[in-house]
């Protein structure tokens, strides 16, 4: 049986939609690099945070915190790419795809401060879905 709702947290800020279109301009692999990089550490935090596995229909709330608002919100929430490829490489979400998943996406202004600076972070709460038949 899956789990109702766990939170999970990632401490700093992916890269926007910006960044992987100059990567990929340097080198046409780069950004591969890179997704794959991030999907990897990401998975491996996740694990580490939980051993909840959701089988079913799930609704993932990202919230992006920003330590700044230079960035524009589509490419902040870009990193939600990064984060889905993450639950589903640790096993934690079937799948991304609608059938499996509704995604909420927010950004906020950090109000966390280390050494007196705000620091950027993201929170994901992952909670079963009531829907039966979403295909």
């Amino acid at each position: 049986m899956s789990p109702r709702m766990i939170k999970l947290t990632y401490r700093g800020r992916l890269p926007s939609t910006n960044d992987l279109i100059q990567l990929n301009r340097t080198n046409r692999f780069a950004g591969a690099a890179m997704k794959k990089t991030y999907t990897r550490e990401l998975a491996e935090m996740f694990h580490a945070q939980t051993l909840e596995r959701f089988t079913e229909h799930v609704t993932c709330t990202v919230k992006f915190y920003e330590d700044t608002m230079r960035r524009d919100d589509d490419n902040v929430i870009s990193g939600c790419k990064y984060l889905l490829d993450g639950l589903v490489t640790a096993g934690i979400i079937k799948d991304d795809s609608p059938k499996y998943l509704h995604l909420k996406a927010e950004r906020f202004q950090s109000k966390l401060l280390v050494d007196g600076k705000k620091v950027p972070y993201i929170t994901i709460e992952i909670e079963k879905s009531d829907v039966k038949d979403y295909t």
